[in-house]
């Protein structure tokens, strides 16, 4: 087993993601300078939401952070998910909200 840490400029370049679970504990307005060209906050936020797009088992999100909640419940794609996409049909099993505060 690895546990590894990806940015989202890593994710942004990655078409696949296959994990057995995902973390994402914060979302931060100074990883944003990257991301001048592609979209700003939202192209940030698609990369970010990827992380989720593969998983098999289990998830975590920060529940002080609205966007990875909705992310752990449905599909991603190359691009951010409408806010009113409809949940995948099977979700990760096992899902949990951790308060970072």
């Amino acid at each position: 087993m690895f546990a590894v840490e990806l940015s989202s400029f890593q994710l942004h370049w990655m078409n696949n993601v296959h994990l057995h679970s995902a973390v994402v504990l914060n979302l931060h307005q100074d990883h944003l300078e990257w991301y001048e060209g592609w979209g700003s906050q939202d192209g940030y936020f698609a990369d970010k939401a990827k992380i989720y797009g593969g998983v098999t088992n289990s998830c975590v999100y920060n529940v002080d952070e609205p966007s990875p909640r909705r992310w752990s419940r449905r599909p991603t794609s190359r691009r951010a998910p409408a806010p009113s996409a409809s949940p995948p049909a099977s979700p990760p099993s096992r899902c949990w909200g951790l308060s970072m505060t």
